[in-house]
């Protein structure tokens, strides 16, 4: 049995399955089209740039080597001496897979630089989200998260699954957090316990008018370890009532934030309670794990998966969902998702972070996980061009990975197909409940036929 006819066939098949993105970070298409720079994005080739500026400013580019350059060429002038370094790191091949997609050449150099910009050009103009996404991607849903406030938390895009950041509750540091929960929920907030009841009330009209398919956390571990000791209500109850002294709005240290370390008991206890109301609602729980994306003073240990052992013990009913396939500990989330039904692998991220890591992980994964709990594609980017570039290369990885264990003789050709199936489009679809949660929200709501 011969690889490439393999993985050109499986390649092939790959590319009619419909995606299922099951983490990212989009704006809307409204605002993609009408704010790009709030994003971090110009009409130009930095638009395909994503990551890559973080390798840029690691290989020794400053971080303000792009200040008051207004044209493409001013930009380009300053990265250049820098891009040879970085071109064929993960977010350089992202980079590049995209501009071939979209611009038609494979590389930024002093000539291709104008044509990408006339090339950009066309692409930015409404339906764009349709045709990318859609069209020419066959991604049918994006299971997004955008850290803002938690009113602003939905979208009239189509494509969009929205997933609610609640690090905003348990990071509760000073009074003006607690007034934007009470101005979310519409509650007072004097103690412990109406704290609880305005976060629920908040999430759970969240869940049934905003289509929320689960909740995120994110931002602790960049601060603390990612360990979420005991619950103790009376601890917690104290931490809160020094916020609950700080002067009201307007005053002198409204705004001021108690330390995190000091607010420690009280995200524990936050922590534990959205786990438990997350299994009422039955809804997913996506945690950040692993590599700690632009953050230069975070530790990357506080990262590990196996801080949330304690969460996987006691709640067996709630569904842990870890991004980033947690590199660089990877192998110690794949023997958690061995030893624990209640987690889960998101691939997401990890093409861009490590591209040989997450080809090994992916090939291992096939045949020493149940094949219902791995999540292969997660754009997790703020471009759209940079989002359908990954798809294709977790497709290619795929299928690579699906034909070596094919012409190897340790899987079927017909048990790849389904695999290629589980991981790109029903794991996510499933553990998220995008039939019930999404799909049936939309005009002329999603079935089988159509998907």
């Amino acid at each position: 049995m011969n690889f490439d006819s393999v993985y050109r066939g499986l390649r092939d098949e790959i590319r009619d399955i419909r995606l299922v993105d099951a983490h990212n970070h989009l704006p809307t298409e409204a605002e993609w089209l009408d704010q790009p720079e709030t994003f971090g994005y110009a009409r130009d080739f930095t638009a395909f740039l994503g990551y890559a500026r973080g390798d840029l400013a690691k290989a020794g580019m400053p971080l303000d080597a792009l200040t008051g350059a207004s044209t493409a060429a001013e930009k380009w002038a300053r990265i250049r001496p820098y891009w040879p370094y970085i071109r064929y790191t993960g977010p350089g091949a992202v980079c590049r897979r995209a501009l071939s997609i979209f611009c038609g050449v494979d590389d930024l150099t002093d000539e291709t630089i104008p044509v990408i910009g006339e090339r950009v050009q066309s692409l930015w103009r409404p339906g764009a989200y349709r045709r990318l996404f859609t069209d020419q991607h066959r991604i049918e849903v994006i299971v997004n998260t955008r850290n803002v406030e938690p009113v602003t938390e939905t979208y009239a895009d189509p494509f969009m699954a929205p997933l609610l950041y609640t690090d905003l509750f348990a990071l509760t540091q000073s009074r003006r957090d607690l007034d934007r929960l009470e101005a979310a929920s519409g509650q007072a907030i004097y103690s412990l316990g109406s704290f609880l009841r305005a976060l629920d009330t908040v999430i759970e009209q969240g869940i049934a008018e905003r289509g929320w398919v689960g909740i995120k956390w994110h931002k602790i571990p960049y601060l603390r370890p990612a360990d979420y000791g005991a619950p103790d209500a009376r601890a917690a109850e104290a931490r809160l009532t020094c916020i609950l002294r700080m002067p009201a709005r307007g005053g002198h240290g409204w705004d001021t934030p108690v330390g995190v370390d000091e607010m420690r008991p009280f995200q524990d206890y936050i922590q534990h309670h959205l786990v438990q109301q997350a299994i009422e609602w039955d809804v997913a729980i996506q945690i950040h794990t692993g590599q700690l994306g632009s953050s230069q003073g975070a530790q990357l240990a506080n990262t590990r998966p196996s801080h949330l052992v304690n969460l996987f013990l006691q709640y067996p009913r709630a569904r842990f969902d870890l991004l980033h396939g947690s590199f660089p500990y990877s192998g110690e989330l794949g023997a958690l998702a061995q030893r624990f039904a209640n987690v889960f692998i998101n691939m997401s991220w990890m093409e861009v972070v490590s591209p040989q890591a997450a080809k090994r992980y992916l090939s291992e994964w096939l045949t020493s996980i149940p094949a219902n709990k791995v999540f292969a594609f997660g754009g997790d980017q703020k471009s759209p061009f940079l989002v359908c570039a990954s798809a294709e290369i977790v497709r290619d990885n795929l299928a690579e990975a699906l034909a070596a264990k094919v012409v190897r003789g340790e899987i079927s050709r017909a048990h790849a197909r389904d695999l290629a199936c589980w991981y790109l489009h029903d794991n996510a679809w499933n553990h998220f409940q995008l039939g019930q949660r999404w799909a049936n929200k939309l005009p002329g709501a999603a079935t089988e036929e159509n998907r």
